[in-house]
């Protein structure tokens, strides 16, 4: 196991994880596929968040070869968590 800071090269898979997991949970809650699949783009997220300096620098990976989830921390709390679906259940992020 190995959780690192995130680089710019993450931001992709950061986003990739991101988008996918808000689609998959939230979609079927409120069915916005305006923004499911207008504006929840991979390539928006790093564009308008994940690449800013400000948000990078709270990111923390969990790369094993592959990125399979990622924190963002606020000051010294964990504020976000994702897991990548295909890795839920499987002791990552307990």
């Amino acid at each position: 196991m190995n959780i690192r800071k995130a680089t710019k090269k993450d931001l992709s898979r950061v986003s990739e994880i991101y988008v996918f997991n808000n689609r998959v949970n939230y979609w079927p809650i409120f069915k916005d596929d305006g923004f499911s699949f207008g504006e929840l783009q991979v390539v928006t997220m790093i564009d308008n968040y994940f690449g800013k300096d400000e948000i990078l620098k709270n990111i923390l990976v969990y790369d094993d070869g592959l990125i399979k989830g990622f924190i963002q921390m606020k000051e010294k709390e964990i504020c976000k968590i994702y897991v990548d679906t295909f890795f839920q259940s499987k002791g990552i992020g307990i």
